[in-house]
């Protein structure tokens, strides 16, 4: 059985269309920072600055320029995002990469997108700034691209990639401290238990990432700001900008934090949430998170994977007992109006070939009369395989068995109604024994309670359809042993492998020194759980032990006092014992 789980994977230009929809709610905050980063003085505050804009050009002057933001996002944040997906995929999807690669990755893309987002970022901080200067040398802009086609006529093409070296460097340090740190973050979260992939993971790991890129980014943000709003010959190189901004001191680090971190966490939820709607699948191999390289075991009673290491369920109902297509006919009817026809059932003698008629709501007698007639003439065998077939399946779904099991007992069934050796019993009993003879073969018992509790019919007659089955059937089966039942019981009770393979030892080996004679082999493994509970730090009540089991809470206690006696032989020598045997409970 293939170990692997489903998983969606980000494309290419979710992270474009994020960060788009993250720059709509955060702009006025980012118009602010802006001017608080190209103040001269450094007095005005955050509060005074939103005052001064709203004063000046009313509500609509907090998103001047948001067609340049929505246009430097969707070129630069399309870029990094695409290639930082992009290059991860070059690498093993089913393993996490180190955080020194992630790191190289980011930096490698976000230097990519810097470059390529300049021109949208010079008119985006041109477009946001222009507010502030007094009308006379205002740009006025009408968007983002009359902005960059009067930056090329008024000072030609070389002007729209000023500054791009220090937007490429402030690029890199933006997304090492975006993708990689919100990827390690978020992946440290999941492989410890302490979140899955949902939206608190999704919001705590932005908004770490968020704080973590703001300290990285705000020396190297205010002096790009200041270079590309800079009239030409202010300034001589970045050398200049950089001990002229030292001067001045720190400048819109709050207000670029308090833009960044909601921008960051908008912009991680908007693409998780893309790619959680709409990414592609992938089928990555499952590992542990707690022991990743260890070997994990598939429990087939159980349809589990576990790791042998800490006993977590690390895959459960690997079979899909659904349906395998969808049935497109009228929801509006009770009764499927399709007259194809399914594919030929081998269960059916007819071969599945038979037609019936199908009538609507206020047919006439005589129409009523036809189909009467053509239900009296389907196959008597065929009816009953019907029958017996869709109660097996029914009673399987209940206890969760797997289609092949399902099949298996549906072959029996035809088996035994066409030897007519079971002639007489009802269709329910026959059904009932041949699904507890499947799971027999199939070498997941179960046990005769457990088919009377999803049928109503009685112990004693699942039995003797069973017997009729094995002499109908000619054939022998090898003896239940607690060993079949153990995996399931424990897996319910929620007990760790340690427990689960001491209580296997217990039990076979109380076996061998006779001490259990006469007990079921389901008392036998209650009990052994019972007592490997109450010698670990996982205790388990006989009563609890009993609801799960099937097992009177006194039959439990009676086979634990059979198997006291001989504690310290029938445990492992490796069991790490939390209750000393001498301690173990007398019933």
């Amino acid at each position: 059985m293939s170990q692997s789980k489903e998983s969606r994977i980000g494309r290419w230009y979710f992270g474009g269309l994020a960060s788009a929809g993250a720059a709509c709610c955060t702009h006025p905050l980012d118009l602010m920072k802006v001017h608080l980063q190209t103040q001269q003085t450094g007095k005005v505050t955050l509060p005074q600055m939103a005052v001064k804009i709203f004063r000046s050009d009313g509500v609509l002057g907090f998103y001047n320029g948001l067609s340049a933001s929505l246009l430097r996002q969707l070129t630069y944040s399309t870029t990094r995002f695409g290639m930082y997906e992009g290059l991860k995929k070059q690498f093993p999807q089913d393993q996490a990469l180190p955080f020194y690669q992630k790191a190289f990755l980011a930096g490698i893309s976000g230097a990519c997108g810097g470059f390529i987002g300049t021109p949208g970022d010079l008119v985006n901080v041109r477009m946001q700034n222009d507010i502030k200067l007094p009308p006379e040398q205002r740009r006025n802009y009408k968007h983002a691209l009359d902005g960059i086609f009067r930056i090329v006529r008024e000072e030609g093409i070389s002007k729209l990639f000023g500054g791009a070296t220090m937007a490429t460097s402030r690029a890199v340090l933006m997304t090492i401290g975006q993708l990689s740190f919100y990827d390690q973050i978020k992946q440290t979260i999941i492989t410890s238990g302490l979140g899955g992939d949902n939206l608190f993971t999704h919001f705590f790991s932005s908004f770490c990432a968020a704080s973590i890129a703001t300290m990285m980014t705000q020396p190297m943000d205010v002096m790009k700001t200041r270079m590309m709003n800079a009239p030409p010959g202010t300034f001589k190189g970045i050398g200049d900008c950089f001990f002229y901004t030292a001067k001045l001191g720190p400048a819109g680090f709050v207000p670029a934090w308090v833009r960044l971190a909601p921008h960051t966490v908008l912009t991680f939820i908007f693409f998780e949430q893309l790619r959680l709607n709409f990414g592609y699948i992938f089928m990555s191999s499952l590992v542990c998170p707690i022991h990743p390289d260890a070997h994990l075991i598939e429990d087939h009673r159980a349809g589990d994977i576990v790791c042998p290491e800490c006993g977590l369920v690390v895959g459960d109902r690997l079979v899909d007992v659904g349906t395998e297509w969808r049935s497109f006919s009228n929801e509006r009817s009770g009764t499927d109006p399709s007259r194809v026809g399914a594919p030929e059932n081998p269960l059916l003698g007819s071969g599945d070939l038979s037609t019936s008629i199908q009538v609507g709501f206020g047919a006439s007698e005589s129409i009523q009369g036809l189909v009467n007639s053509q239900r009296r003439n389907v196959n008597n065998i065929d009816r009953q395989m019907n029958q017996g077939v869709a109660t097996i399946r029914e009673m399987s779904e209940r206890i969760h068995l797997p289609r092949p099991i399902q099949d298996s007992a549906a072959k029996a069934f035809k088996d035994v109604l066409e030897s007519k050796a079971l002639r007489g019993r009802s269709n329910e009993a026959q059904a009932a024994a041949c699904l507890y003879y499947a799971c027999r073969k199939e070498g997941v018992p179960r046990t005769f309670k457990e088919i009377c509790a999803v049928s109503s019919v009685s112990k004693k007659d699942i039995g003797k359809c069973f017997k009729l089955i094995l002499k109908t059937m000619e054939t022998s089966m090898d003896q239940i042993t607690s060993a079949d039942f153990m995996s399931r019981f424990c897996n319910n009770l929620g007990l760790p492998v340690p427990v689960q393979s001491a209580a296997t030892r217990i039990a076979k080996k109380a076996v061998e020194l006779d001490l259990v004679a006469g007990r079921s082999p389901i008392s036998i493994a209650a009990a052994a759980i019972y007592m490997a509970s109450q010698a670990s730090s996982e205790k388990r009540s006989p009563k609890e032990i009993g609801e799960i089991a099937g097992v009177a809470e006194q039959t439990i206690r009676q086979t634990y006092k059979l198997l006291l006696s001989k504690a310290k032989e029938l445990f492992p020598e490796d069991f790490n014992f939390h209750t000393p045997v001498e301690q173990l409970p007398i019933a």
